[in-house]
């Protein structure tokens, strides 16, 4: 395999947790994080209602070392966004905080853990001629230029887990295509992957590159 460079646009490391109200308090979650180092986004500086009064959010609530940190009350998401492994120390440093000063432990109530990744995987090779050629024999056998009245062929592939259904907790969506931008120079991959198990999705995150350039590496040969 020539020359692949791999470049992360995008790294999202959650947790849903299976608590049918969020167990966590924004404010002091939100004190918390402002007096641990965090920066917090202009939604979490706003002034928030007192005690006893049930508040929800949504999107981005503090900031730390280029990566975001993303909480949904409503659907008990804890998320860190980022574009490096970074994410993961600082998803780490959150469940510890949470653990240790609002006594929540995030493993114990956790539903699955997510990832969603972007990359972008820069090539010597064609990535528009590779994929073609890969798909060539496919689509010709099923005759959809003949379908469709034009002459087309296959530059994607979407990979999932099998047997499975995307909204089930154990869930892989693998998808490689050429880059809208540089089709003839790279590839772009978007990839889910959830599961119950943390350290499963852990180690997919820090094998990344290995298992994305063994795609590439089939592809071209």
């Amino acid at each position: 395999m020539k020359g692949v460079g791999l470049k992360i646009d995008r790294l999202w490391f959650a947790v849903r947790l299976k608590n049918v109200i969020f167990p966590i308090d924004l404010r002091e979650s939100i004190d918390l994080l402002h007096k641990s180092g965090y920066s917090l986004t202009p939604q979490a500086s706003q002034p928030l209602p007192p005690p006893p009064a049930r508040i929800s959010m949504v999107g981005a609530i503090a900031t730390k070392a280029d990566c975001v940190v993303n909480i949904n009350s409503d659907m008990g998401v804890i998320g860190v966004d980022g574009k490096s492994a970074m994410v993961l120390t600082i998803f780490d440093e959150l469940s510890s905080l949470i653990k240790d000063k609002l006594d929540v432990n995030v493993d114990e109530s956790a539903m699955f853990y997510e990832t969603m990744i972007s990359v972008t995987i820069y090539s010597e090779r064609n990535p528009m001629e590779r994929l073609s050629k890969l798909f060539e024999n496919i689509v010709q056998s099923l005759k959809f230029s003949e379908v469709l009245d034009e002459e087309v062929s296959g530059i994607a592939i979407r990979l999932a887990s099998k047997g499975k259904v995307p909204n089930q907790e154990e869930w892989l969506d693998f998808l490689i295509e050429p880059d809208i931008i540089r089709p003839t120079k790279a590839y772009s991959c978007r990839i889910v992957y959830r599961s119950a198990n943390k350290l499963k999705v852990r180690k997919f995150i820090q094998n990344l590159n290995n298992k994305v350039s063994g795609v590439i590496k089939l592809i071209e040969g």
